[in-house]
């Protein structure tokens, strides 16, 4: 439907959290569901606190989250 379609497309809480005909609906954070691949970019990528990281199309950040978490 067009209504759906044209809300979806404005990425915000109802495309993530809202009503899945939405989008997503209800992607919540997990705390630490992320951790082991956080980790494991840390490991390969040899990030450190000086580290930058661009999050790019990732959603709501879950990974990002994490990857602050290891280092705060």
């Amino acid at each position: 439907k067009v209504h759906c379609m044209l809300k979806a497309k404005e990425y915000e809480g109802e495309y993530w959290d809202g009503d899945r005909r939405y989008g997503y609906g209800g992607y919540k954070f997990l705390p630490g569901r992320w951790k082991p691949v956080a980790e494991a970019l840390i490991e390969n990528y040899k990030l450190s606190n000086d580290s930058s990281i661009l999050d790019v199309g990732c959603g709501k950040g879950n990974i990002h989250r994490c990857l602050l978490a290891l280092y705060h």
